[in-house]
């Protein structure tokens, strides 16, 4: 049921930033007791160990840290086109190339980094062609971490990729919420 509430929580994020929503934040970062009702609510980020009073991230912590680990404030969204399959064909809405996929694009306001943040529902390994258009910064020869969280990853670094000619391809795992950023770890 975890990974599942994380994938959840996840794509009502994306989706609300896709709506418009400038900001979002994540309500319950605890598991925590309630004292007017004394119900214990599990919905946040952390577990709470009850016996040592500790706390450990949960696989939504990761899902929601692939995007406000990597869309700081002052990145932007921007509009993200799939190319088309024919204008005739009355299946297109099927033959969608992202019809799988939820995906949101953010660019820093000096457009010298970007992130994209998604999740594949795709049931196979989907490789993704990226080619940058309309972004006027220095977004060429950056190298590109891809990092990913899923049933049995917690936002691990997975790969990383080159841009040439502001295009890269990406292989995006069966099932999972990814990221691919400009951004270093650090920063």
């Amino acid at each position: 049921m975890e990974y599942f509430f994380a994938w959840k929580s996840t794509r009502r994020l994306l989706k609300l930033l896709n709506d418009g929503a400038a900001a979002a934040i994540a309500w319950d970062a605890f598991d925590n007791l309630h004292q007017h009702d004394s119900a214990w609510a599990c919905y946040g980020l952390l577990k709470t160990d009850t016996m040592a009073w500790t706390y450990s991230p949960k696989r939504r912590y990761f899902a929601a840290r692939q995007v406000y680990r990597f869309v700081p404030p002052g990145f932007f969204r921007t509009d993200i086109a799939a190319p088309l399959s024919s204008e005739h064909d009355v299946y297109q809405i099927w033959h969608a190339p992202l019809k799988n996929m939820l995906i949101s694009s953010f660019v820093s306001a000096d457009s010298k980094d970007f992130t994209i943040a998604g999740m594949s529902n795709v049931e196979c390994d989907v490789e993704l062609n990226i080619i940058l258009k309309g972004i006027d910064g220095v977004i060429n020869d950056k190298t590109v971490s891809y990092y990913r969280t899923s049933r049995n990853e917690n936002c691990v670094l997975v790969g990383k990729y080159h841009i040439n000619d502001f295009q890269f391809k990406a292989v995006i795992s069966e099932g999972s919420v990814f990221t691919l950023t400009t951004l270093e770890k650090g920063q």
